[in-house]
Formats: structure tokens, sequence, C-alpha cells
């Protein structure tokens, strides 16, 4: 198929127009979508594309995970090697998400008084509000935090503190927490580095 990337490369999703490693941002007309809004949400969250050593394929890595099930996933524009589109544009085809290991943590990022982290997959609900159930450096957030699950599957939350920290947490710890399936964190309590968005 026709991409961006060189074969058995990867980098972030912007290959060249009309190729399958190609990704639009946060416009309609992008290149993969689905009329399912969770996994359009994922779709919408894709962070790098690597393919394989004769290009017929690509994987696309995303900022967060999405539970285990079967998905609707729409592909439009991409092009072959000869620059012939899909025999059928758009085209709809099944996209299957396995489970593949425990519930981890993927990305933490923090600035000011705020902190995003970004999970593998959704977490329940009750937990992933429960401030009582993160640490920063190993000790409770601050009297007064909240946390808000920032997409609607709760698969990324975002911490806010009262006031900013005199200096940046180093680590953000999480305490029993559990995938939609009732699957814990192993060994059940995860530490994860935290990176610093810019001006920190």
């Amino acid at each position: 198929m026709k991409h961006g990337l060189a074969c058995g490369t990867e980098g972030f999703t912007a290959g060249a127009t009309n190729t399958i490693d190609a990704f639009e941002m946060n416009i309609t007309s992008r290149y993969y979508t689905s009329p399912d809004a969770d996994f359009d949400e994922l779709l919408n969250s894709m962070w790098v594309a690597s393919l394989n050593a004769d290009c017929s394929a690509v994987t696309f890595t995303f900022t967060h995970g999405i539970a285990p099930g079967i998905y609707p996933l729409r592909i439009t524009k991409v092009q072959d090697l000869a620059g012939r589109g899909l025999a059928t544009d758009p085209m709809i085809v099944t996209a299957t998400v396995l489970e593949s290991a425990p519930p981890r943590m993927l990305l933490v990022q923090q600035w000011e008084n705020h902190a995003l982290i970004r999970f593998s997959e959704p977490i329940k609900r009750d937990l992933a509000l429960d401030v009582t159930r993160y640490r920063f450096d190993g000790a409770p957030l601050a009297a007064g935090s909240t946390v808000a699950c920032s997409i609607v599957t709760c698969a990324a939350v975002e911490i806010t503190l009262p006031v900013a920290r005199a200096r940046p947490p180093k680590t953000v710890t999480l305490i029993g927490f559990e995938d939609l399936a009732g699957k814990p964190f192993a060994p059940g309590t995860e530490t994860h580095d935290v990176n610093l968005m810019a001006g920190q």
C-alpha cells in the first residue's frame, strides 16, 4: 500500500496525503474513523505508525486504549503504490480489540496544578475518580484535589490540585485500579514516571 514512511520503519502519524499511515487530526475527513463513538475517540488519539518490512500492513499506537471488543472501522482515501484507491471508498471493516495484558498506565503528563494519566484501557469509573488511590512521589494528593475522566470511557483522567506544587512530581502511583472486567493492575499498585509539559 502507498505509504509515507520507509518500509520497516515507524514514526509519528503524519504520512503524506493518501497514504496508509496518513492521519488528519480533529477533522471529519480524517482517514480512519468509526460510527462507534468510543472507538472513534480512540482513533483520534493515534500517536505512532509502524510499517512492516514490505509495507503491506501498518500498526498504529495510541495514547490510550479501549475495552476489548469488536468495532467498526471506516477507512477512506488510502491508495496502493500505483495510486489506485480502495475498491469501495469509504470502506468499513471490522476491528477486533483483544485482551493482551493487565491494565497499566501508558503516559503521565503534568503541568501547573494538573496531571493527565492515560491508560491502556478504560478503568472502572468509581476507582478512577477516587482521589485516595493516587500518590505523587509516594504521598497522597493534597486536600481539595479532584479527579475527572477526560474522556467518556475513563481511559484517561485529569488530576487537578488546589494549587500548583512547589516542585513537579517525579512519579505517580495508582492503588487498586481495575479495568471494566474487574482485572487489576499487576501487581495491584503501579508507579510511573511523570513527563513534564512545556514550561515546567
